[in-house]
């Protein structure tokens, strides 16, 4: 179990949100504030705030204030009570609140404020004060930590390429439900193991049927993705009697099937990708991948479905640029789906294991 708090020594802490407490509210949500190494000429500093005072010696009824954008809204008197004063927040058509329940209001970007209030004796003024927190964060060696680096701080399996938005993950910890096991050859199997793993305590065992060329792997079907570039990645142990295992992103858009394939070619030692002629073009030959027992590499591929195409496939430390490169395409009237999936085929015989761990899926890729 990692402690959070460990993440982030050092840092000052605000109170900034709310809890209620019967039928009030006060500030309770914890604000960490960047400390350290901040880059040069920028301090760190509590959350913004900016206070409006208004007068209640006078009766007032929607009385505009333009303010903001702010997110929460704190009043206070120099009274005895706040009872007979209200506010609406940015539109006079807004429901009104009571400030004699609430002594903090969130709200998001807040830019008007509509105050209504009866005379009351030895109450004079209303201050409201105006606040944003500062986003969760602090500095290491002069830069900005941001949400990603937090997260991958706290265990997430998006380490490798953070680049695009995760819509899908797996990471073998909790069963093998979620994917649908492709068999071929007497023996093949695909089930969760916990003899080695990438992350976590779990990995997907994949073992080819008995023969040379079997092949063993897991797909999932997604709806059709939203159009932005999409990815795919998976991490992989590798084995020298394996011929290649390869990672696809097959669309179908209800006229053709669209195929895009990465392979890493283990005992030719070669990276290819599948063509539009439907061919294994060579992106790099002499690629030896390590066969460590508790090494898992990674590759990714990402493809642009809008225009069809290749946008870049990546194993371990070398990207591989295919923006030019169109992918394979095929009539189909399927319904419309995106599949993704990962491959092993055996090099020998005698039904060849090999690892896999943490499938994730992306879009909005650069």
């Amino acid at each position: 179990m990692i402690d959070p708090l460990s993440l982030l020594a050092g840092a000052a802490i605000y109170q900034v949100g709310i809890k209620h407490d019967g039928d009030k509210t006060h500030p309770a949500q914890i604000i960490i504030v960047p400390q350290g190494a901040a880059p040069s000429g920028q301090t760190t500093q509590a959350p913004s705030f900016y206070e409006e005072r208004i007068d209640l010696t006078t009766a007032h009824t929607h009385l505009e204030k333009t303010i903001g954008p702010w997110d929460f809204v704190q009043a206070s008197t120099d009274g005895t009570t706040l009872d007979g004063v209200s506010i609406k927040l940015n539109r006079q058509d807004a429901q009104a609140i009571s400030l004699s329940s609430y002594d903090v209001i969130p709200v998001a970007n807040c830019n008007k404020v509509y105050v209504t209030n009866d005379v009351r004796a030895g109450r004079t003024a209303l201050t409201l004060t105006f606040s944003s927190p500062i986003p969760l964060g602090r500095y290491i060696n002069g830069e900005p930590v941001g949400r990603d680096e937090l997260a991958a701080r706290l265990g997430s399996i998006v380490t490798f390429d953070r680049r695009g938005s995760v819509i899908w993950l797996d990471d073998f910890e909790d069963n093998i439900n979620k994917w649908e096991a492709q068999l071929y050859g007497t023996g093949a199997a695909v089930a969760l193991s916990s003899t080695e793993a990438r992350n976590g305590a779990k990995s997907v065992l994949l073992t080819t049927g008995n023969a040379a060329g079997d092949v063993t792997g897991i797909r999932k079907y997604l709806p059709y993705p939203t159009l932005t570039k999409v990815g795919f990645e998976i991490s992989f142990r590798t084995n020298t009697d394996l011929r290649e295992q390869s990672i696809h992103i097959y669309l179908w858009d209800g006229a053709k099937q669209w195929w895009a394939i990465l392979y890493v070619k283990t005992y030719s030692e070669e990276i290819r990708y599948f063509n539009e002629a439907g061919s294994d073009a060579v992106l790099e030959t002499s690629k030896v991948l390590y066969t460590n027992v508790s090494l898992f590499h990674t590759m990714k591929l990402v493809i642009d479905p809008i225009n069809h195409r290749y946008v870049r496939a990546i194993v371990n430390e070398k990207e591989y640029d295919l923006s030019g490169q169109a992918m394979r395409s095929t009539a189909s009237i399927s319904t419309p789906r995106m599949c993704v999936g990962y491959l092993t085929y055996a090099q020998t015989t005698g039904g060849i294991l090999s690892y896999a761990d943490d499938a994730i899926v992306t879009q909005n890729e650069p």
